[in-house]
């Protein structure tokens, strides 16, 4: 094996290299008998999902369907006697018979069920995602009696008054969205570890219109509206999908919030939000350790760059050299950045560091600014990054250089600052970026590859004046045939598929003559099937390139006399392997590939450029074996 090939990383080794945030559920699990959860309703947990066309059709048949009776959010039954109502399946939005926007209210066929159970007086109940521990946990226990409540049933038992409660004399009632709108100083993590949904959602926040992308305007719990069922957006594998739910959530017995919530007792779409995610994902469980980019990307749509910086000590991808320029830029495009100090080493919760931070916690960066500064001891280049605190309930008190009342920023009169830029609003705070680099372990950048969406509050806002030029090209490996695995399988690494990529000229103002071009290989996600112990394939890709006049599809003689150029770091067991690469123009081979042959799947194969000015096309390599033997040579 080549020394410089990408080596073969796990990701369950390699979760605490990268910007993973989650903590042990910390439930204690009963290891003289492996624990199999079922669902109360007596079907087992892979019991296939109904279709929008399955529930009417059981409906006027009027067979093998239990109403719940309940109406109204004032007066709700207990949870165990609500029956379950069929609900479509989270996959739903790939079907022909759903027409949806990603943007907007929900999609027609969510408006149909939504009206029929006005109708009829019922409240949704969804057994495909039923109310019970199938829904929570496919390999720990509860850590605790839980119960399973609707909002208005929530804000019921909270309004007695004590720690949560709500003063007597006044009548709460549940709300979608708070009054103000959402802010990010309500949202509670809870005890799952899905503090990487937490992470995202909150970066997402800072910028409302993308929400509308997930959370169909529109929603609420008016009596006029109000069904018991409610409706969210993830982007999955290329495509966006709208996930159903009811409004069932797992609580402690006295109402109290058990995983996300709003600080706004009354507020329900933080845990809605959620719900609907662990359906997507299969399980509640599923969302306890995960990696942010995931979920900023499931969330809008984008596609992350994640990075371990030098202070975090870890293997993982390490920034670039100018890093600046990249936030500079990326910044002009309104990608989202996050940035965590990793949790791993600290003596316990509420540790704080001596620079003033919190292990695990989360920031925003909002700014980047380079300034040439000059004084009585000459000219100096200072970079700058703003960042704001995403988890306001938590407080910062960061002190260093470039902090509020610091020598470096008194050194500039207000009216200077204000005209270099040097502006925050409240939570935000200024650093170098060599503090940054320093004191910050993982950064995420979260490149938005579709325009932000233009809603009623947005109309006037800014837009960047181009997008990220970006191409989407699905693919998969097929056994036998198209399964060739890494370049060091000289047998089989030729019949992998093979994307011709055409730079046609540099990226505008580059020193260097290159071309920025970012690579990203996602295989399908199989989060959602974890309770049958799946594991994702080691993937990655290499670059290789061609000579003048090549007429791709190569064949095997061309890769054992040419060595690939550029490559990923690594080859992960992870959804998405993602690298950023600077290119001379010219053609070049792009062969998506797993680290093992024989290893079949399907995969989204995501470029984003600089300039328009790039070409990436497919080859058919999927030969069979009468023409297969023409290209061994």
């Amino acid at each position: 094996m080549h020394s410089n090939l990408p080596l073969n990383c796990s990701l369950e080794n390699k979760l605490e290299h990268l910007n993973v945030c989650g903590d042990s559920l910390g439930y204690t699990n009963n290891s003289s008998s492996q624990h199999k959860l079922r669902n109360n309703s007596g079907y087992p947990p892979d019991t296939p999902q109904r279709y929008v066309n399955d529930m009417q059709t059981a409906r006027h048949n009027a067979r093998g369907m239990n109403f719940n009776t309940e109406r109204g959010p004032l007066s709700p039954r207990p949870a165990e006697n609500n029956y379950c109502r069929a609900s479509p399946s989270p996959m739903l939005m790939s079907g022909p018979s759903t027409i949806f926007s990603p943007v907007g209210g929900p999609s027609n066929s969510f408006e149909k069920i939504r009206q029929d159970l006005l109708r009829s007086g019922h409240l949704f109940c969804d057994s495909s995602f039923p109310a019970d521990d199938s829904s929570l946990y496919y390999s720990q226990r509860p850590p605790c009696h839980i119960v399973w409540m609707r909002p208005s049933e929530i804000v019921a038992a909270n309004s007695g008054g004590g720690s949560m409660g709500i003063a007597p004399r006044k009548i709460a009632v549940p709300e979608f969205i708070g009054e103000g709108g959402i802010k990010l100083s309500e949202l509670r993590q809870g005890e799952l570890g899905d503090c990487w949904v937490v992470a995202a959602l909150a970066a997402i926040a800072s910028q409302p219109s993308l929400l509308s992308r997930t959370i169909p305007t529109g929603q609420s719990f008016r009596v006029e509206w109000y069904a018991g069922i409610f409706a969210f957006r993830f982007w999955r594998f290329g495509r966006w999908e709208e996930v159903y739910i009811d409004d069932r959530l797992p609580v402690r017995p006295g109402g109290q919030p058990l995983f996300v919530h709003s600080g706004r007792l009354t507020e329900f779409w933080p845990t809605l939000l959620e719900k609907a995610y662990a359906k997507l994902n299969g399980s509640y469980e599923a969302l306890n350790v995960g990696l942010v980019g995931d979920a900023m990307d499931d969330l809008t749509g984008g596609l992350t760059e994640s990075y371990t910086l030098p202070g975090a000590e870890d293997q993982g991808l390490q920034p670039p050299s100018d890093l600046d320029d990249i936030l500079i830029k990326s910044f002009d495009r309104r990608s989202l950045i996050t940035a965590r100090i990793k949790t791993k080493g600290v003596p316990g919760p509420g540790f704080v560091i001596p620079v003033g931070f919190v292990p695990g916690q989360a920031f925003g960066l909002t700014d980047c600014r380079k300034l040439r500064l000059t004084d009585a001891s000459g000219s100096r280049l200072i970079r700058l990054v703003r960042l704001r605190n995403l988890w306001p309930s938590v407080r910062v008190d960061w002190t260093g250089a470039w902090s509020e009342g610091s020598t470096e920023w008194l050194s500039l009169p207000p009216q200077d600052r204000l005209k270099v830029g040097l502006v925050k609003a409240q939570e935000e705070f200024w650093m170098s970026l060599e503090d940054f680099i320093a004191n910050f372990d993982y950064l995420d950048i979260c490149h938005l590859t579709e325009p932000p969406p233009v809603t009623a509050k947005s109309t006037g806002a800014y837009h960047p004046p181009h997008q990220f030029p970006s191409v989407h090209l699905r693919g998969r490996w097929l056994r036998g045939v198209s399964c060739g695995g890494r370049p060091y399988i000289r047998s089989s690494h030729w019949a992998n598929p093979q994307f011709r990529l055409v730079i046609n000229s540099p990226d505008p103002n580059d020193p260097d003559g290159f071309a920025t071009t970012v690579i990203a290989l996602m295989q399908s996600d199989r989060r959602r099937l974890r309770h049958r112990a799946p594991r994702l394939a080691s993937i990655g890709f290499v670059l290789y390139r061609l000579p003048a006049g090549a007429n791709p599809p190569m064949s095997r003689g061309f890769f054992e006399t040419n060595h690939h150029i550029a490559s990923v770091d690594f080859f992960f067991d992870s959804r998405e392997v993602v690298k950023r690469l600077k290119l001379s123009p010219g053609h070049y081979l792009l062969v998506p590939c797993t680290y093992a042959a024989d290893q079949p799947g399907e995969f989204l194969l995501r470029l984003l450029f600089d300039h328009p000015d790039r070409i990436c096309d497919t080859y058919n390599t999927e030969w069979n074996s009468q023409n297969l033997s023409q290209y061994c040579i």
